[in-house]
């Protein structure tokens, strides 16, 4: 199931009609070296937290320790940014409790959620 971009930019900008205020600045891109480098950028521009960036396909994504991957067209591949108040040893608690809520309300809308673990 690919990300269908036409359709998000379409449910945003129903959101926006009816409240923008209420709204994250919210990104998309075809294509972005990582979504994550985009995001730092944006803050260093002044973005808020809960700015999100949105792409089709990263061709340079990295994760934690350094960690790289090339993310195909087809999949949703987003960075969000957060204030949360929580110290740096329990970090470790937002990807664990963020990767189970995606995965739940994936689940709850009928898309297959399973990891490739290897």
């Amino acid at each position: 199931m690919a990300l269908n971009q036409q359709r998000l930019e379409a449910i945003l900008a129903e959101l926006q009609a009816v409240d923008a205020s209420s709204l994250p600045s919210i990104h998309v891109f075809e294509t972005l070296p990582s979504t994550n480098q985009k995001l730092w950028d944006l803050l260093d521009a002044g973005a808020k937290p809960g700015t999100v960036v949105i792409a089709n396909q990263q061709i340079s994504g990295r994760g934690q320790w350094g960690r790289q991957w090339s993310s195909p067209i087809g999949g949703l591949y987003l960075s969000v940014a957060i204030a949360p108040n929580l110290p740096a040893e329990h970090s470790y608690q937002l990807t664990l409790g963020s990767a189970w809520g995606i995965a739940n309300a994936l689940r709850d809308r009928g898309i297959p959620v399973s990891s490739n673990a290897q």
